[in-house]
């Protein structure tokens, strides 16, 4: 009797093992990993770009202006298919208590992208019309276009005043965007001072914080003139 209850244990112990190492290989199966365009990932590329080596560097963004960005783009606008036995079994791993798959929707894929077109700089300015696009539009990935516009930093006679338009969204979260942004184009943004004075009175805590920055980067002395004004 003593033996068989040692026989069940053990097989109890084993099937146990292989479970959770079942388990653990689905997840491994569904995790994420990070994307390649032309054979390398976004991080991969902007190391290329920064290259101390010109020839190296050059290479870099001879593909990344052609393949590279072009591959972004579309993602941003096209990847909106999810595979749904996919998107049930990470969510049935997930609800167990020591899961986690780490694996995102085609939303948060599509923003994703957007993202990843900022990591490149300047080097990206051919994709601002496309940001700019995305941006105007209603998905879910608006918030990270305008956010890569500020960081690409380029053409700031055609970026500015539709981030200025952008501080009217409604939506606080595209506002706060916006205001970023501007932040990352210094004084260059100047002809958006007089819509951010008022965000400093928004209802809320982030955005007038947030705007206090972007007026210290773009024109400080506002501030000041801000202040003697409510004074008197």
């Amino acid at each position: 009797m003593f033996r068989r209850a040692i026989k069940l244990s053990v097989f109890v112990l084993i099937g146990c093992v292989f479970f959770a190492g079942a388990i653990w290989l689905l997840e491994m199966a569904l995790e994420d990993r990070e994307s390649k365009y032309a054979g390398k990932t976004v991080s991969e590329w902007v190391a290329g770009l920064q290259s101390a080596d010109m020839a190296t560097a050059a290479s870099a963004r001879a593909t990344i202006t052609n393949r590279v960005i072009p591959a972004l783009c579309d993602r941003m606008f096209n990847d909106t298919n999810d595979s749904q036995i996919k998107l049930k079994l990470v969510e049935s791993l997930n609800s167990l208590p020591w899961g986690f798959v780490n694996a995102a929707e085609a939303p948060f894929r599509r923003q994703q992208a957007a993202l990843d077109l900022g990591a490149f700089g300047a080097n990206a300015a051919t994709a601002i019309p496309e940001l700019i696009r995305c941006a105007k539009s209603e998905d879910f990935a608006r918030g990270g276009a305008i956010e890569a516009l500020g960081k690409i930093h380029s053409e700031p006679s055609v970026v500015v005043p539709f981030l200025m338009v952008c501080l009217d969204d409604p939506d606080e979260d595209i506002k706060i965007h916006a205001t970023e942004a501007l932040t990352e184009f210094g004084p260059l943004a100047k002809p958006a001072v007089p819509k951010l004075i008022p965000l400093l009175k928004f209802h809320s805590k982030e955005l007038p914080y947030l705007t206090r920055k972007a007026l210290e980067a773009i024109e400080p002395g506002a501030l000041s003139t801000n202040r003697s004004s409510a004074g008197q």
